[in-house]
């Protein structure tokens, strides 16, 4: 199986914006670790459909995503309770946000954190119980697109 090139592309487009959008929330420029990240995505993806065709291949490829969502929604959180920590005692942010912008960004970080974890368990559930990958070629390219499922005992093809 080759990689899957759109989707790669878009999933690491994807990453880059939201380190992007959270770098510019934050008026912080990009750390050194989030490029790392991106590159370890970026290489992963790459490399990961070159593994044997099974279900944990396709779960490797759309969790790396997951990972990276998780691990900056968690670096924005930890920026603001430190930011909230260092100014108790100051009437002032470092950050030039609004009290009621700076409220709703952390409520969309802690949304963020939940629905990747609800993604994560979603993903886990589809691909290792749901979906079958006994064909020859394991496509990773699920979402909306046509499934083709294989009824085993009468070998007939359906198409949903």
């Amino acid at each position: 199986m080759t990689t899957p090139s759109p989707k790669t592309i878009l999933l690491v487009a994807h990453s880059i914006f939201l380190v992007l959008i959270l770098n510019a929330a934050l008026q912080a420029k990009i750390q050194n670790w989030q490029y790392l990240l991106i590159i370890a995505q970026t290489l992963t993806l790459l490399f990961v459909p070159m593994l044997p065709n099974n279900a944990f291949k396709v779960w490797l490829f759309y969790f790396t995503s997951e990972i990276v969502r998780f691990v900056l929604a968690a670096y924005g959180l930890y920026v603001f309770k430190n930011i909230g920590q260092e100014e108790q005692g100051k009437n002032c942010f470092h950050i030039d946000i609004q009290i009621s912008q700076l409220n709703l960004f952390k409520k969309l970080l802690i949304i963020t954190i939940i629905m990747t974890a609800v993604i994560t368990i979603e993903d886990t559930i589809a691909i290792f119980f749901h979906d079958t990958y006994s064909l020859g070629q394991v496509h990773m390219t699920r979402g909306g697109r046509r499934k083709l499922i294989i009824i085993k005992k009468t070998k007939i093809c359906l198409y949903l």
